[in-house]
């Protein structure tokens, strides 16, 4: 008898997991959520292309929410013809992932200054942005090269060298300004 109870006990095991599978999936990535927890998020449908002029700075944090991961925009080019690469990261202040990104984007801002243009977009004050390029996860890195074409798209945590990595892997490679002052 105790074989058939420990049988049951293992099915009914199985079946628990099942559903707690299905529910996790069914609330997942896909959904729209914050590295999976419960932060909702824009859905919309994916755009191609990017216009350096379109997005404009960030807009101005609100004083009345938590620390945002917004931060000041880049300073303009010396000349309005020349064309950069441009990372746009997609977030939220209260996103933990999120916050992890700040100091990797400012020091990315830091280092390709003049050859990169580096954009954080707060969520909870500029949902437009999220819904105009189809974010389901945040944080999001949308890569653009210089003429504004999507080269690819990361979810999730990313270190400032995996992302100058993702920009050389599609043939953009960035003037890191420290090295050249040296």
């Amino acid at each position: 008898m105790s074989r058939k109870k420990a049988l049951l006990a293992l099915v009914v095991v199985l079946v628990i997991v099942a559903v707690l599978v299905q529910v996790r999936s069914a609330s997942g990535p896909a959904d729209g959520m914050c590295c999976g927890s419960a932060q909702p998020v824009a859905v919309a449908e994916p755009q191609p292309t990017l216009e350096p002029e379109a997005m404009g700075p960030p807009p101005a944090p609100q004083a009345d929410t938590e620390p945002s991961v917004e931060a000041q925009a880049p300073p303009a080019p010396a000349s309005a013809d020349v064309k950069l690469p441009r990372l746009v990261d997609i977030g939220a202040g209260k996103c933990i992932p999120c916050k992890m990104m700040v100091p990797e984007l400012e020091a990315l801002r830091t280092r390709y200054a003049g050859s990169l243009v580096v954009d954080l977009i707060d969520i909870t004050t500029d949902q437009a942005t999220a819904e105009k390029y189809g974010v389901r996860i945040i944080p999001t890195q949308i890569f653009f090269d210089a003429e504004g074409k999507e080269l690819g798209r990361h979810q999730g945590f990313m270190t400032a060298d995996d992302m100058v990595a993702e920009f050389a892997q599609h043939g953009v490679r960035l003037q890191d300004e420290q090295k050249a002052a040296d």
